[in-house]
């Protein structure tokens, strides 16, 4: 009997320790749920990889022409649902120094000494230039195919310009706090310094419906405005999970920490005082919530659910805004009032029932302890 019980207590611990650490063993086969969940993300229209060629970059949603020499993008395109369609002629850094490109995903990236240029093949199709090393003033242009309507539009944020493109059912803008000027279908972007960004995003209406389009809608004059400052998109969970980063602010850094079925968390660090909102987009099956199961916690600290608009407003106290979406991503934007680093948790709204079983193996381990010490004095 009391060889039993020794046995038993054993296994209770064993159980114990991996269900309050909440991980198992590193899995063999992550690298390839890592490409299934990218497949998946691509099938999905969410974000997809790059396929790097040698003058020419091929993606679900975007493809382009490059020159390292010169610091060129040409024949810019992005994919509309039935067809890809030119924005820009060409994209110019002037005076240029190449160091490498290369492609990590679902992102391109064209580094120079001081300046680089950085594409997301997302739907989005989002295209930064900035100096995120230097305060070199750097100079850019963009050739605007002469098809498409280009008007200078008021921003709400001081010092920021912002110029909107339209053309059918494609809207984009290019928005920049630097100086910007605009000359038939050129649109030149100065850099002064100060690790500062010029960002162009695209939104194809026709991928959007009903209430989803002003969601959406929303949410591009967000980022336009520069109120969203960072986004981060996953697909699956675990260590096979994929994730895709898009920085509208250069100081901003997200890290997931921990993901595992019902729990997230995820650090955000920032180089200087942010009073910004954070996107989060994750897949539902991720996750395994829904979304009336959500409990939203910034440091620890339970956050208030309200409106996008209110959301987008930012302010001093910590809110977040979250919606369904058709196609299963849960949607979540988090404002987050001025800080150097946070961390944000998502998981079910019932935190009792993590540590319910914990609890009651180590009350019953305890008992058994407590037996065992008994019979070994008779």
């Amino acid at each position: 009997m009391t060889k039993r019980l020794t046995i038993l207590a054993v296994v209770l611990l064993l159980m114990t320790s991996l269900t309050i650490t909440g991980y198992a063993q590193p899995s063999q086969d992550a690298r390839e749920r890592k490409m299934q969940n990218m497949s998946r993300a691509e099938e999905m229209n969410w974000f997809g990889r790059f396929d790097l060629k040698e003058d020419r970059v091929e993606g679900r949603f975007v493809t382009f022409d490059y020159d390292n020499a010169n610091g060129t993008i040409s024949d810019f395109q992005i994919f509309t649902g039935d067809s890809f369609i030119q924005i820009f002629d060409q994209v110019v850094l002037e005076d240029f120094d190449h160091v490498e490109t290369y492609v990590s995903g679902a992102v391109f990236m064209m580094n120079g000494t001081e300046v680089r240029i950085t594409i997301h093949n997302n739907p989005r199709t989002i295209i930064q230039v900035s100096n995120p090393y230097s305060d070199v003033p750097f100079k850019v242009d963009y050739m605007v195919n002469g098809d498409i309507d280009i008007t200078e539009t008021a921003s709400s944020r001081p010092y920021s310009i912002k110029y909107r493109l339209t053309m059918d059912d494609i809207e984009g803008v290019i928005n920049t706090p630097l100086n910007a000027t605009l000359d038939d279908n050129v649109i030149t972007v100065d850099g002064q310094g100060h690790h500062e960004t010029a960002h162009s995003l695209f939104m194809n209406k026709p991928n959007y419906t009903g209430e989803e389009d002003g969601r959406q809608q929303q949410i591009q004059d967000g980022i336009a405005e520069e109120r969203i400052g960072a986004e981060l998109d996953i697909v699956g969970e675990g260590e096979g999970n994929i994730s895709h980063q898009v920085k509208y602010r250069e100081s901003l850094h997200m890290r997931i920490i921990f993901m595992e079925q019902q729990r997230l968390r995820i650090r955000i660090q920032s180089e200087e005082p942010n009073d910004t909102c954070i996107m989060l987009r994750i897949e539902k099956q991720s996750l395994d919530l829904e979304i009336d199961q959500i409990r939203l916690e910034v440091d620890g600290e339970k956050a208030e659910k309200t409106s996008l608009e209110e959301v987008l407003e930012t302010g001093e106290d910590v809110k977040y805004n979250i919606q369904e979406r058709e196609d299963g991503i849960l949607e979540i934007i988090v404002n987050m009032p001025y800080f150097s680093e946070r961390e944000i948790t998502i998981e079910a709204e019932s935190r009792l029932s993590r540590y319910t079983l914990p609890i009651l193996i180590i009350i019953v381990l305890a008992m058994i302890l407590v037996i065992l010490s008994i019979k070994r004095r008779k």
